[in-house]
């Protein structure tokens, strides 16, 4: 670890960066956990890997020594240089120099990844609209804990919820904050993520997406309270909501709390919900 320390140090010192902890930049300067991250991926030669956050190309020129190409996105105009500079030598590294959110991705079969922890969110969801095989991808423990929540623990949340819905996922090990550098205040884990078609059926998934944020706006009340707050909050008149009020009573799992709600029965729920809408139109 000390020698990656050090080198990296260097680098970033010879070309005059801090990173900037607003955009997640810690830089993972542990081998061994590196090491663990590709045999984690199973690479192959006629592997394309997307990475996220490339920075100055550490994870990348060990993954390009393993598959046929690498994909290595990095938004950090101050870091492109060195990455650049870093990756010459291979012919089989396409640099983009973009911010991941605002891009059509290229076609990749794995994603190997550290990436900027400030969006794990809106990149992993994002990541899912895309067919590949699986991610080997690191984000901080508590993150990782929500992604693979059960129901009635106390990470389950509408995070864990809509993971469920479009992939597998589970965390391969944990890793210490001392394997980053500068040091973030929490530790990591390292998540195996595996795109899957929907576990069960939703006719409407907006609006299966939007009851999941609104029932685990507060997680610990009931089903009752929470759709009728939601319902409360639909732009409609006065009428119809006391119509739609009236006609989910009928609904099932109204007694229950929300964080006892498996996906599936949030599933079965909503699309109730679908034909309550339609009835009271």
């Amino acid at each position: 670890m000390t020698n990656l320390l050090t080198e990296t140090q260097k680098t970033l010192n010879k070309y005059n960066i801090k990173l900037r902890k607003r955009m997640g930049q810690n830089f993972l300067v542990n081998s061994n956990v590196l090491d663990k991250q590709i045999a984690y991926a199973s690479l192959k030669r006629s592997d394309t890997v997307l990475e996220i956050g490339a920075g100055i190309g550490t994870l990348t020129r060990r993954l390009a020594d393993y598959a046929k190409e690498i994909i290595a996105v990095e938004k950090d105009s101050r870091l492109l240089e060195i990455l650049t500079e870093q990756c010459a030598k291979y012919d089989n590294i396409t640099i983009i120099h973009a911010d991941i959110l605002q891009i059509d991705i290229p076609p990749f079969t794995k994603v190997v990844s550290n990436i900027p922890y400030s969006i794990s969110s809106p990149l992993t969801f994002k990541l899912l609209t895309y067919d590949f095989e699986y991610g080997i991808i690191t984000y901080q423990i508590d993150f990782a804990e929500r992604l693979v929540a059960k129901p009635g623990s106390r990470e389950y949340s509408r995070l864990s919820v809509t993971a469920y819905y479009r992939a597998h996922t589970k965390i391969l090990e944990n890793i210490s904050r001392t394997a980053f550098y500068p040091s973030p205040k929490v530790d990591s884990a390292l998540v195996k993520i595996t795109p899957h078609p929907p576990h069960f059926r939703v006719d409407n998934e907006n609006l299966f997406y939007d009851v999941v944020r609104a029932l685990f706006g507060r997680k610990n009340r009931k089903i009752k309270t929470m759709l009728a707050i939601y319902l409360d909050k639909q732009e409609t008149s006065t009428s119809r909501k006391q119509i739609l009020q009236e006609l989910t009573q009928e609904l099932p799992f109204l007694e229950k709390r929300v964080r006892q709600m498996s996906p599936e029965e949030i599933g079965l729920l909503t699309n109730h919900l679908q034909g309550t809408i339609k009835t009271a139109a």
